[in-house]
């Protein structure tokens, strides 16, 4: 049965933020866990408490149609239905948006509950990171630049293009990763394959790591090894020592086969489950 105390909020206050990480670090004990519990673009925030010990909390990510829900469970308390009753409460909340639950593959007790609810798993994603260091770097004939906030509606339509989305998508992609990072343009340094633009990639800072958004070549620029040249241009832009992350489809063969060319390598695999 469930009980206490639960609210579904915007803002957490410190004590609040406490409670989590005592929670998160009790949780860690117990199982691996890797995902980051209050990442930077959560927007909701649902928080359960009894007899003033917070036993369940969850952070929601939302992104077009979906929501992803971070959450954890005080393991004294599982197996009541607190986990349960979130999702029932996010489900009356929303009921238009598909619900994503993240599994990192190593908590069996986070795999068996989202089975328990009839969540069906997609395609792993893959986490790649790379440290960055500076080998010789030969001479190619395209390079990066960064592009300003007035180029955003070319931005727009150069990433319809590349990943064959409707152009009002491209703008809300383009809007939301140009605020959280920089967005680069991928240039022919010579003109002389008729258009100067190939392709273009987000960079998105995080403490000594740089996140990998969006990155794609247009269609009839591929097979060339521009993709590789571009990431090593971008290698010779950051400081040696820091990281490279990106997120990756395992559907996504020529992207993860790229990657791990240039000397990516798995710090982690995802899955998601979808109700």
């Amino acid at each position: 049965m469930t009980g206490g105390l639960f609210l579904i909020i915007y803002d957490l206050n410190k004590s609040q933020i406490k409670d989590i990480q005592t929670l998160y670090e009790l949780c860690s004990k117990k199982e691996r866990l890797t995902l980051e519990p209050i990442p930077k673009e959560s927007k909701l925030f649902y928080v359960q408490y009894k007899e003033n010990q917070l036993i369940c909390f969850a952070s929601c990510i939302f992104s077009d149609n979906d929501v992803e829900i971070r959450a954890m469970t005080h393991p004294d308390f599982r197996r009541n239905g607190y986990f349960q009753q979130l999702i029932t409460e996010l489900q009356e909340l929303y009921p238009d948006r598909t619900i994503l639950l993240p599994w990192n593959g190593k908590s069996q007790t986070a795999r068996r509950c989202y089975e328990s609810l009839g969540a069906e798993p997609e395609p792993a994603e893959y986490l790649l990171s790379y440290i960055v260091y500076h080998p010789f770097l030969s001479s190619f004939y395209n390079s990066i630049e960064l592009m300003e906030e007035s180029d955003q509606e070319y931005l727009a339509d150069l990433h319809s293009h590349i990943f064959d989305e409707k152009i009002s998508d491209s703008k809300e992609y383009i809007h939301y990763f140009s605020d959280a990072g920089k967005a680069y343009r991928i240039v022919w340094s010579g003109q002389t394959i008729g258009m100067y633009y190939l392709g273009k990639i987000h960079i998105i800072p995080n403490d000594t790591s740089w996140y990998l958004y969006g990155f794609g070549i247009l269609p009839k620029y591929r097979g060339k090894g521009l993709a590789l040249q571009t990431l090593q241009k971008l290698n010779h832009k950051l400081k040696e020592g820091e990281q490279l992350v990106v997120q990756v489809s395992e559907r996504n063969h020529a992207a993860f086969q790229l990657y791990q060319k240039f000397g990516f390598s798995i710090s982690q695999t995802l899955v998601w489950y979808v109700l």
